[in-house]
């Protein structure tokens, strides 16, 4: 019998990694900047880059 929820454990790993910014590519300009969980903005172009969980 497993004590544990896998679903939970991806989450939780997911929620983790969300927290600090990652850095990604704008898709308009591809100019690389950092972006966290939410709604961001190209600090070259202004496109917005939206990152969300699912």
């Amino acid at each position: 019998m497993n004590d544990f929820d896998v679903g939970k454990i991806a989450n939780d790993i997911i929620d983790e990694a969300l927290q600090e910014p990652f850095e990604t590519e704008c898709p308009n300009c591809h100019l690389k900047f950092k972006v966290s969980l939410g709604s961001n903005h190209c600090p070259n172009c202004g496109t917005l880059v939206t990152v969300s969980k699912g």
